[in-house]
């Protein structure tokens, strides 16, 4: 898909479908897909729901061992049985919506135990002419003249909308020195020092003859934007861009354009960084044009029609989102890292590393108090009165023909046991309180 077949190429062999051969359902895909799109409970699910003789491939991990024999045998026989089917369907779709709770926590509460995302760039720089890096600042510096005559609102930003994008403009001086401030803060990754940057890559491209990037490559993933978004199904926003860098003795300057969106999260995210050179500090000044992607709810709810309040998200939106970002910047000027989330343990089921991420080991637990709660009830269903033992010194049983309606009966009448139980207490703790 990413190059092509080569022309004139040739197939050789029967095209025909192996005999038997049944491709797995579109519902059973989308839902695998996306219990595996995370990879804590990818690592954490693989070796429970696969059919595995522990006989010959035992189990490194007594829990892992006892998770596969409880699941396994229900979901067998996945082809032939509809209940089965959907079993499985629907444990994929709980998994999954469990990590992305899980997840959705995190990105509102907790984003230090989020993972950072290394990726690739995306696409080819290569493909990109010198006119289009060079023409990137003429395209963005009319944006900056628009804005600029635009009034300031109630929180003091500059903005408007264009073609139902947003651009803006947010200025700050810092009481850092010019000089010091550019020998700590690379404006080559102005980008990802931005607030809520999660992951990404950069490539540079060119360089001048003192050996500063001035063209680059960059695909930057940021958090759902505002984060409370993540409530409404919205989606990481990844972007990839061309950017061109301009340097004077005063001032330096990065310009970057929107050429690709793996997840089709933005149709916008341009702009620039100023850094320069004034009395009392320097000037950081950001300007930008961006248009996200918006959740199903949100394209329902259209904000058009509540004017008032779609500019006050907007604007406080912004405003905290730059003013967190000039944190960042005073942050690596300070030489602390600001970058959120953390990275993955490479070495993590490597020998000698025995130590997973703490989701695995939540996750586990979770599983593990409800697979062990449901085997409880299970042998306590099917225990039977002590046989007495044959002359051989066995003991003999009749077989159970409804061991799941035991399961169900002993379990709901010991839950009502417990509440009558329950209620004698509350009732008898009352009269005593009203004594």
């Amino acid at each position: 898909r990413t190059i092509g077949l080569p022309r004139g190429y040739r197939i050789t062999g029967d095209l025909q479908p192996y005999p038997g051969w049944k491709n797995p359902a579109p519902l059973l895909r989308e839902s695998t897909q996306l219990r595996n799109s995370n990879a804590a409970l990818y690592k954490l699910t693989r070796p429970w729901l696969q059919t595995v003789d522990v006989e010959l491939f035992p189990f490194k991990n007594v829990f892992d061992e006892q998770v596969n024999g409880f699941l396994t045998p229900m979901l067998k026989d996945i082809d032939d049985h509809p209940l089965v089917y959907w079993i499985t369907v629907g444990l994929n779709y709980s998994l999954s919506n469990l990590s992305r709770l899980q997840e959705s926590w995190q990105i509102l509460f907790d984003k230090d135990r989020l993972y950072r995302k290394e990726l690739d760039l995306g696409f080819d720089p290569n493909t990109f002419k010198a006119r289009e890096f060079t023409s990137i600042d003429d395209y963005i510096l009319p944006l900056r003249q628009i804005v600029q005559h635009s009034p300031s609102d109630h929180n003091g930003l500059q903005w408007r909308y264009l073609d139902g994008s947003v651009v803006f403009i947010f200025k700050r001086i810092l009481p850092i020195t010019y000089k010091e401030f550019v020998s700590k803060v690379d404006i080559a990754q102005a980008v990802q020092m931005m607030y809520d940057n999660i992951g990404g890559a950069r490539l540079p491209l060119r360089r001048d003859s003192k050996g500063r990037i001035i063209e680059q490559a960059e695909r930057d993933v940021y958090l759902p934007q505002p984060n409370w978004m993540v409530l409404f199904g919205g989606d990481y926003i990844d972007v990839g861009k061309i950017e061109r860098l301009r340097y004077t003795q005063n001032q330096q300057q990065i310009f970057w354009r929107t050429v690709t969106s793996a997840n089709q999260s933005a149709t916008y995210d341009d702009g620039m960084v100023t850094f320069k050179r004034v009395a009392g500090g320097t000037l950081v000044e950001i300007v930008a044009r961006q248009e996200f992607a918006l959740p199903t709810f949100w394209k329902v709810v259209n904000m058009d029609y509540f004017p008032e309040m779609k500019d006050t998200l907007v604007s406080d939106a912004y405003v905290r989102f730059f003013t967190r970002t000039m944190a960042n910047f005073e942050a690596v000027c300070e030489g602390r890292d600001p970058r959120l989330g953390q990275r993955w343990n490479q070495e993590y089921g490597q020998e000698g590393d025995l130590k997973p991420p703490i989701e695995i080991e939540q996750l586990k637990n979770i599983f593990g108090l409800v697979s062990g709660f449901v085997k409880k009830w299970s042998n306590k269903s099917d225990a039977t009165p002590q046989q007495p033992t044959d002359e051989s010194g066995y003991r003999h049983f009749k077989p159970s023909h409804t061991p799941k309606r035991n399961v169900v009966r002993s379990f709901f009448g010991d839950l009502s046991d417990a509440i009558q139980k329950d209620m004698r207490l509350l009732r008898s703790g009352t009269q005593n309180d009203k004594t």
